[in-house]
């Protein structure tokens, strides 16, 4: 009995963890034209300079967000908002794209990647 009480009594923040995470609602769009979709919440935490992007106010409310990011090769912006959500980035993405990486690091103000 006491293990049906421990579950009864559980916080709603430890049974909140289990819930699934909502879908996407933002996209970040490359040079090339891929959309990729990401979580705002995410990148507001991870980036004051996208936070910045994300308040801001839209012209109209129902239409799509999207931040650009462009002028950097479409996998390094996608290797980047992988850091963004891991902190983590894989050896070989640094060899490949460790200057673009550092360039978004820096416009983006997320010292982490530096």
């Amino acid at each position: 009995m006491e293990h049906t009480d421990n579950i009864n009594n559980s916080t709603p923040s430890a049974s909140a963890s289990h819930l699934p995470e909502p879908g996407p609602d933002i996209h970040i769009l490359t040079s090339a034209g891929i959309r990729i979709p990401a979580h705002s919440p995410i990148l507001a935490m991870t980036s004051p300079v996208l936070e910045n992007i994300i308040e801001r106010p839209r012209k109209h409310r129902s239409s799509e967000r999207v931040i650009p990011i462009l002028g950097v090769l479409c996998d390094a912006v996608s290797a980047f908002v992988a850091f963004l959500y891991s902190s983590r980035c894989e050896e070989d993405q640094l060899g490949k794209y460790g200057i673009h990486l550092l360039a978004l690091s820096h416009v983006y103000s997320v010292p982490q990647l530096k």
